[in-house]
C-alpha cells in the first residue's frame, strides 16, 4: 500500500516520469535573517550527478550567483503575500 502511494506521488511530481528535476535549490529565510547569506541556500542534486565534482562546482556557482546578485528578501516577501 505504501509503495503504491509513493509511486503515485513520484509520477505526479515528475509529470508521469517525463520531467525529472536534476537539482533543486531551497532558501531558508530564517537562516538568512539570523546568519546572513552564508548557508542560507541549500542545493539538492539528482543522485546520478551528485558525486560529479565538476557539476557540483558549477551548480554551487549558480547558487552563489543567485545569493550574491539577488535581493533574497524579495523572494520571501512575494511568497508571504501569496501564501499567508
Amino acid at each position: 500500500m505504501i509503495k503504491r502511494i509513493v509511486n503515485r506521488w513520484i509520477r505526479r511530481k515528475t509529470k508521469n516520469l517525463t520531467k525529472i528535476p536534476l537539482f533543486t535549490m531551497t532558501f531558508d529565510y530564517r537562516k538568512y535573517k539570523a546568519q546572513g547569506k552564508k548557508d542560507s541556500c541549500t542545493m539538492h542534486c539528482h543522485p546520478d550527478i551528485a558525486n560529479d565534482v565538476f557539476v557540483k562546482e558549477k551548480l554551487q556557482e549558480v547558487v552563489d550567483y543567485i545569493r550574491d546578485n539577488y535581493n533574497l528578501d524579495i523572494f520571501y516577501k512575494d511568497f508571504e503575500v501569496r501564501y499567508v
